[in-house]
């Protein structure tokens, strides 16, 4: 008994301790399906799955993707325990190393505009210094005019470097200002049109044994659409009329859509696909409703089909 009570205990350890076979399926987007206000994107993709659970992460999904339409089917068997998603801010890098190559060059002008800002700090102590010290000797102590001469001519030539070196400094400060506000902007402008695509849906599945399967993802996404647009031509005005259908795409969701199979839609994927529920009214002469002036309109609701049968009938003998 107590050994059957232990087995029973560790059950549950056994069943959570599982290892989860987890790999990025790294796949574009190979179809699109674009309608009026949104988008159905398709992934499609080979993947080799072990056997047990398997954790499938589809990575630079659209921020703007909705959750509640991830549909995930696979060839082959397969139990699908979970279909979620969820953000990785971290990813942005790997998106785009433009990110990380403005990130190095970031911190290569920050210091250089640190060193610039030490060399102006003690140029400019220096000058303080001299201007504090003017005093030459005190006065207790008759120098002659070859000294003053001398110590003008230091005082002069020392502030005149020092002048030059501190113009030089502040028009290197500047440029370097610029250019780190330039960076910081492209980063910046990078890093959000990156985290358009931050998103990445994470599939749960378990696999009786080990198999390669056809995947395929699909998901709708917002902010992007198309409309109609029109061109008219004519040779002359008694010609014929030549009447082009355009359609304008536009496309916000941070994905590429570079070499995808896109078709254009007017239906609306929002809508639900099953029919409406009405209650049925049925016309008949048993009671009569007064309408307009000098007429009478003879509308009532009969309780079945039977009574409106027989009424129809009646009106006929």
């Amino acid at each position: 008994m107590r050994n059957l009570l232990a087995i029973l205990l560790l059950s549950p350890m056994f069943s959570f301790g599982q290892s989860v076979h987890t790999q990025q399926v790294a796949s574009n987007i190979d179809e699109v399906k674009l309608y009026l206000t949104a988008g159905q994107m398709s992934h499609q993709q080979s993947v080799r799955l072990m056997k047990g659970r398997n954790k499938l992460v589809f990575p630079g999904i659209s921020a703007y993707a909705d959750p509640q339409s991830i549909q995930f089917k696979a060839s082959g068997t397969y139990r699908l325990v979970s279909v979620s998603t969820e953000m990785d801010f971290l990813a942005a890098e790997q998106f785009n190393p433009r990110i990380s190559v403005l990130k190095d060059s970031l911190e290569l002008l920050q210091d250089d505009l640190q060193l610039t800002t030490d060399q102006m700090d003690a140029y400019q102590a220096e000058k303080t210094l001299m201007n504090t010290n003017r005093d030459l000797g005190g006065e207790s102590q008759n120098l002659t005019v070859q000294q003053i001469k001398e110590a003008g001519d230091y005082f002069r030539k020392r502030t005149l470097e020092i002048n030059q070196e501190l113009s030089k400094l502040r028009k290197k400060e500047r440029l370097l200002v610029a250019d780190l506000q330039n960076m910081r902007a492209q980063l910046v402008e990078l890093n959000y049109n990156e985290n358009q695509r931050s998103n990445q849906v994470v599939i749960l599945i378990d696999m009786d044994q080990a198999t390669t399967m056809d995947t395929e993802l699909k998901y709708l996404v917002t902010d992007c659409g198309w409309a109609p647009t029109y061109d008219l031509s004519a040779e002359d005005i008694s010609g014929k009329i030549n009447l082009k259908y355009k359609a304008q795409v536009y496309n916000n969701t941070g994905n590429d859509w570079t070499d995808v199979a896109l078709t254009l839609s007017t239906a609306d994927p929002q809508l639900s696909a099953s029919h409406p529920q009405l209650s049925p009214w049925y016309l008949s002469e048993n009671y009569a409703v007064s309408g307009a002036i000098g007429k009478k309109k003879y509308y009532a609701p009969v309780q079945s089909q039977q009574d409106y049968r027989q009424g129809v009938v009646s009106n006929l003998n």
